[in-house]
């Protein structure tokens, strides 16, 4: 029988992970289903028909697609839900972070935060500060990234990098700590915006306001 800490796709995924498996033998080990054949086999292609990682022979006999790789539960990671505020445009333009927040999620609670302005010593363009609301006189008093780097690290620090448009964030993120620790950042990585792509693709618009 499949772990109770696993969803039935995931206790699926395990199975096949190590071999092909009739339809009827995942239907008693995955789903404890042992009599009613028809049933069985209808609840197991309901199941695992339309997921791309799997696939069904004319026998009924299952496997997995080559390369994929069966991670752990999603519920046993931890995340990291970063957002930040820049000056505009790029680290590669001398850009550089204005406020920097990171929500750190477990088992769907939140457990820790981390928040904090940052001084970019470098102007703030006029629109800039109309789209975020971070005008040069807010960052005037705040930390150097320096000074936040070891403490924003460290709660960052084994868990799943999450963000919208993921790749702008981690792309400031990373650079800063790489300059000011000396260390590189290494992360997995998630992009709400490419998860609402495969899961909302009904959305013409994928901005944070339409997803809510």
């Amino acid at each position: 029988m499949m772990d109770p800490g696993l969803s039935r796709t995931q206790a699926a995924a395990r199975l096949l992970a190590g071999g092909p498996f009739h339809t009827m033998e995942i239907a008693r080990q995955v789903l404890g289903l042992t009599g009613a054949p028809g049933a069985a086999a209808a609840a197991v292609f309901a199941l695992l028909g339309s997921d791309p990682r799997f696939s069904v022979d004319a026998e009924g006999v299952w496997t997995m697609e080559p390369g994929v790789q069966v991670g752990p539960p999603l519920d046993s990671l931890r995340y990291a839900v970063v957002d930040v505020e820049t000056t505009g445009g790029s680290m590669a333009r001398g850009h550089r972070i204005t406020e920097v927040g990171v929500v750190i999620i477990e088992q769907g609670a939140i457990v820790d935060s981390f928040e904090s302005l940052v001084n970019p010593r470098r102007r703030i363009p006029s629109f800039v500060s109309r789209l975020t609301g971070i005008s040069d006189s807010m960052v005037a008093d705040a930390p150097d990234f320096g000074e936040v780097a070891e403490p924003l690290a460290q709660c960052l620090a084994g868990s799943v990098f999450v963000a919208h448009n993921a790749p702008f964030d981690w792309g400031f993120v990373h650079g800063e700590l790489t300059a000011a620790t000396g260390e590189e950042l290494v992360m997995d990585r998630l992009c709400t915006v490419r998860l609402a792509r495969r899961l909302v693709p009904e959305l013409r618009r994928r901005n944070l306001d339409s997803l809510s």
